[in-house]
Formats: C-alpha cells, structure tokens, sequence
C-alpha cells in the first residue's frame, strides 16, 4: 500500500478526531456572484493552530514512540505548521523546536512560543530554516516532522477532504492553495480514491511558482521571483513526494 492512501487517511481521521473537531463550510455569496456557481469555504483557520496544518502534525507525532517523543520534536516552517507541532507537542508532553525564517510574521511566532515551543529564528526563508533544522537534527538525534513531505502529514491534511466530501455532497471543483504541494497531495489522494470525477485545482502565488512551473516542465523545479502575502504558501522547492503524488 502506498504510504498516502484513502485507507491511512481515513485511519488518521479516526486518530485525530478526538483532538481536531470537524471544521465547518460557509457557503460565500459574494465569490458565488463573482464566479456564477455555488462556492463554499472550508474554514480550516478556525482549527486550534488558525490552519490545517494541526491535522498533519498531529496525525504524524501521534504515530511515533514514546522513545522517539523523547528526544525531542524539530521542524521548520514559515508559521502554520509551527503552531500544529507546537501545540501536538504539548498535548504530548514532548520538548518542540521550530525553526522559522527571520521574516515570518511576528504573531506566529509569538503563538507559537505560547504553544510551549522554543523558536528559532534563521534565514531569510523558509529553505534556509529547514537546513538549519536539519542540522539541529543530525547534533541532537530529535524526531524532525517535515511540513510536506511527512506521509503522516499529507495523510493527515487529507482528513479535510474526507470532511468536504460529506459536507458538500455535489461538489465538482476543489480549488487548494499550493506550497510544499503536502496539504494538496493529500487532498487529491482522498478526493479521487472517493469521487474520481471531481477536479482538482492546486493555487500559487506568482511570486512562488514552483510547482506550476514543475507541472509545466515535466520535472520538479525551484523558483521564486519576489515577496508573497500569502507567507504560509512561499515556499522556493516544493516536496518530491507530494510532487509525485499530485
């Protein structure tokens, strides 16, 4: 079986459930007269972590060992996925260090520390604090959950899907944001194992294209020509997993 299949994402609902409630839809009128169809908003920034990135880290942390909990949680991010590890490992009891660039927003950084997290800044973006988590790691023999390219994290952002398709039982389009491509890989997997007729469409900003231009070019690729709003989704180099998947 594959490591991100419908079977392991309907398991890490069942896993995950007890913690992270279903989030609810709001139909939106105002983008139903932009777009002259039926649209609705899956409110995942009503989650404990403000994103769907708790469904992730908690599903992957879940799955380790006592043992592996112990020697510490490490992961980088630009925000979001900060909060979800932060707070998993503090329902877990587990010591968290985040690796975030020196840009990232200043409330996330601030949430995430309330979490229980020790943060630490490096780097101008989001490459460069991952290579600094990924030696913190091979120093400290901590457990690194990677934002994206973690099956247990892509099988965990899948659980939303599972959610949206009872809640919008004649959806036809899905449209998701894309950064490392690990929420949407999950979401594709569960969407089209269920209901192969649905399309599903993966967003980026301009300035952060690099799976568009990975999907145009037949090969992953990096690329990033600028600064983004949208922080939690600049990302240079998307996941090699994720890619493969989506």
């Amino acid at each position: 079986m594959s490591e991100v299949s419908l079977e392991k994402i309907r398991e890490a609902l069942q896993r995950i459930r007890p913690i992270v409630p279903e989030s609810s839809v709001k139909e939106s009128l105002y983008l139903q007269r932009r777009t002259g169809v039926r649209t609705f908003l899956k409110l995942e920034n009503l989650n404990l972590s403000g994103s769907f990135k708790i469904r992730g880290a908690l599903n992957a942390l879940l799955r380790l060992g006592k043992d592996e909990l112990a020697r510490g949680v490490i992961a980088a991010s630009a925000g979001n996925h900060a909060q979800g590890v932060a707070y998993a490992c503090k329902l877990l009891g587990a010591r968290a260090t985040i690796f975030m660039p020196e840009r990232a927003p200043l409330v996330k950084a601030e949430s995430t520390r309330e979490l229980g997290a020790e943060v630490r800044l490096s780097g101008n973006s989001y490459d460069e604090a991952f290579r600094a988590a990924r030696a913190f790691r091979e120093e400290t023999g901590g457990v690194l959950v990677h934002g994206f390219e973690d099956p247990g994290v892509m099988n965990g952002q899948g659980t939303l899907a599972l959610e949206l398709l009872e809640q919008v039982p004649d959806l036809g389009l899905v449209v998701a944001s894309v950064g490392g491509g690990g929420m949407i890989a999950g979401v594709a997997t569960a969407v089209k194992a269920v209901r192969p007729d649905i399309v599903v469409v993966g967003v980026q900003s301009s300035a952060f294209p690099a799976m568009q231009r990975s999907f145009a070019g037949g090969h992953l690729v990096s690329g990033s020509s600028g600064s983004t709003i949208a922080d939690g989704i600049a990302i240079s180099k998307p996941g090699k997993h994720p890619y493969e998947i989506i």
